[in-house]
C-alpha cells in the first residue's frame, strides 16, 4: 500500500477489490499480505512534534496533489481539496499546499502520539487490515537514538 491511505479508503475501496482478486484466483483475503508505509508523527518536545506534524502535512499535500490519489480524498468527501492541490502543483506552490490540509485530515492520514503510545496506536487503527506496516519517517543513524529505543522497547514489550 502507498502511504498516502487511510482506514476508510482500505476497508471500502482496497480490501474489497482484493477479496474480489483472490476469489477469482480461488483464494481468501487471509492468503494476501498487506503492508504499507505509514505516517507517524512522534518525537519527544511539542516543539519538534509541531515541525514532525507539518513535514508530514507537507507530504500528504504532495501526494494528494496526484491525480492517481484524488479516489483517497473523494472517498473522504475532500473533493475540492483535491482540486485546489492539483492546480497548485504545477504552478510550483508547494509551500502553499500543506495549508490545504486540516488536522482533521492530518489524523485520518497519520498516527501521531509518543514513542511509547504509538504502537497502541497503529495496533488500534490497523488491526485486521495491514499485516506489516513500515514507518514513513526518516531513521538518521546517530540522531535521536534515545528516541528510536523507545521504539523499540515499546514494540518489544
Amino acid at each position: 500500500m502507498h502511504p498516502i491511505h487511510t482506514v476508510k479508503y482500505l476497508e471500502e475501496v482496497v480490501l474489497p477489490n482484493i477479496a474480489r482478486g483472490a476469489a477469482k484466483a480461488g483464494r481468501s483475503r487471509n492468503d494476501v499480505a498487506l503492508s504499507s508505509l505509514v505516517f507517524v508523527i512522534t518525537v519527544d518536545s511539542s516543539h519538534e512534534m509541531a515541525a514532525a506534524r507539518e513535514r508530514v502535512r507537507a507530504q500528504v499535500a504532495f501526494y494528494a496533489s496526484t491525480r492517481n490519489y484524488r479516489v483517497i480524498l473523494e472517498t473522504h468527501g475532500w473533493g475540492e481539496t483535491f482540486r485546489r492541490l492539483n492546480k497548485k502543483a504545477p504552478q510550483g506552490a508547494w509551500h502553499m499546499m500543506a495549508e490545504e490540509i486540516t488536522d482533521a485530515m492530518l489524523q485520518v492520514f497519520a498516527v501521531e502520539g509518543t514513542p511509547e503510545a504509538i504502537p497502541d496506536k497503529l495496533q488500534a487503527k490497523y488491526d485486521g487490515i495491514l499485516d506489516r506496516i513500515t514507518f514513513y519517517h526518516p531513521f538518521r543513524p546517530g540522531e535521536h537514538e534515545e528516541h528510536w529505543r523507545k521504539f523499540a522497547r515499546a514494540f518489544n514489550g
